[in-house]
């Protein structure tokens, strides 16, 4: 009964979400699309338990309702600061910002930003695909694991701008669609809504059967999504909302036909074995170290705190995969993680329950998610305001908060990656105001250097 009334307050969360501004739906759509999906685990765990786990290799679930009620609540005080950040005033300040912004032009030498972020886009995808081709094993076709083909043949376009900067870019594009929009460039918003298309086949083809194609997917939107705020827009994507449904259900069915072929044609598994497989990779996987975590602290108290920091953070174990899933193995298997070639999935709210604890993990999460909900409201502001440096900047802030509430990750406290990024565009944004302020020189044009908006006077 009381599973019940926490999904009841969940959906009545999400509909508040929705009715406040879809734009909160679209910046959200990643922690929304695998919190829903963790929770689906977590009820058939709950309810359909004990569950043998094939990786676990022993029986959990069966808690009656209490594991998934647990997860919902850590899910839920992500989305309740939301509502408070982005209250019904700001979200007019919003649309006034974006009115106002509507009408600025911003180029860098000369070149329209959306158009110059298109071109980019266009010639790093281009670079992809040859040396794609000129590696001659595209796994799509060949049946080559992702994780073995980017380990031993990817290139290295590849390894850096396909993977490290796969979230960076797809939001840019956003960013250049939006403001395509925006400004009633229609052909250059068909163009850059093609290049994302082309961006997932590529991830598709590179055996990215879900996760990945899906995270583009998600960092289009945390820009694209504000176009939400003008309501002219709005009728026109009303207008449009056949069209859109359609492309949605041919991603999917891309995605879905992916599958497929994976797992009935390459790896040949039968109807029968396939349920099973679907049950543990859909509705077991994605839960079960959080059941580990939430059996050891909340019902057996082994809570270690300093172990965790230890081997999570400051000396994280020697596995290449998420850090914090990494403990939550070695927590659960222990030494024989260090033997195994793949890592398991998604460790959150779990490492949360063993950083913090039974008492103290529930306002850690409100606290983490109030500056979640911040970070995602100046992120909108400095989009509209077309501001884009810095917004590209709290770009790399959410990103960090998504993959944390999405999977666990500690990007703030163990990767490097993350603060380099900082630094380069921190660098790339000093490099750029520093030509606006010699282009204000110029009599015929006046720079606000901090905002990077050229305006004709």
């Amino acid at each position: 009964m009381f599973s019940i009334f926490f999904i009841g307050f969940y959906l009545l969360v999400i509909f508040l979400l929705v009715k406040r501004s879809p734009l909160l739906v679209s910046m959200v759509f990643l922690f929304l699309f695998t919190s829903l999906w963790r929770f689906t685990g977590s009820v058939y765990m709950d309810f359909g338990g004990p569950i043998e786990s094939w990786e676990l290799s022993r029986a959990i679930g069966g808690h009656h309702g209490w594991f998934s009620t647990v997860c919902l609540f850590s899910y839920l005080l992500v989305l309740i600061p939301l509502l408070v950040v982005f209250s019904r005033k700001r979200i007019d300040l919003l649309n006034q910002w974006q009115q106002r912004s509507s009408a600025n032009v911003t180029h860098i030498n000369g070149i329209r930003i959306e158009t110059f972020i298109a071109c980019i886009m266009g010639s790093i995808l281009l670079l992809l695909y040859i040396e794609l081709f000129m590696i001659g094993d595209i796994p799509f076709f060949s049946g080559t694991e992702r994780w073995l083909y980017s380990r031993e043949k990817a290139g290295l376009i590849s390894k850096f701008l396909g993977v490290y900067l796969t979230g960076p870019l797809c939001w840019l594009t956003g960013y250049a669609w939006y403001l395509a929009i925006i400004k009633k460039r229609k052909k250059l918003a068909g163009i850059i809504l093609f290049l994302l298309f082309a961006c997932i086949v590529y991830f598709l083809l590179l055996g990215n059967k879900f996760s990945t194609p899906l995270y583009a997917a998600a960092s289009f939107l945390l820009s694209a999504g504000t176009i939400f705020l003008t309501k002219t827009e709005k009728k026109l994507i009303q207008k449009r909302i056949v069209q859109i449904i359609v492309l949605g259900l041919v991603l999917f069915g891309m995605l879905f036909g992916t599958m497929y072929k994976v797992y009935f044609i390459d790896r040949g598994y039968k109807l029968k074995y396939f349920y099973a497989f679907f049950e543990q990779r859909a509705l077991i996987a994605p839960s079960q170290l959080v059941w580990s975590a939430y059996e050891r602290i909340f019902s057996q108290s082994d809570y270690r705190p300093l172990e965790t920091i230890d081997l999570a953070i400051i000396h994280p174990l020697p596995l290449d995969s998420n850090p914090a899933v990494n403990y939550l193995m070695y927590r659960e298997l222990g030494p024989s993680v260090f033997n195994m070639k793949t890592g398991f999935t998604d460790a959150y709210p779990g490492i949360v329950f063993e950083l913090f604890g039974p008492y103290l993990a529930f306002p850690a999460i409100f606290l983490l998610g109030f500056a979640f909900a911040s970070s995602l409201y100046r992120l909108a502001k400095y989009t509209v305001q077309q501001k884009v440096m810095p917004a590209t900047l709290y770009f790399f802030l959410v990103q960090a908060f998504t993959m944390f509430f999405a999977q666990g990750q500690l990007l703030f406290l163990t990767s490097l990656r993350f603060y380099i990024k900082i630094a380069a565009v921190y660098l790339i944004m000093q490099f750029i105001r520093r030509r606006l302020i010699i282009a204000s020189a110029k009599p015929a044009l006046m720079v606000h250097a901090s905002s990077f908006e050229v305006f004709k006077s």
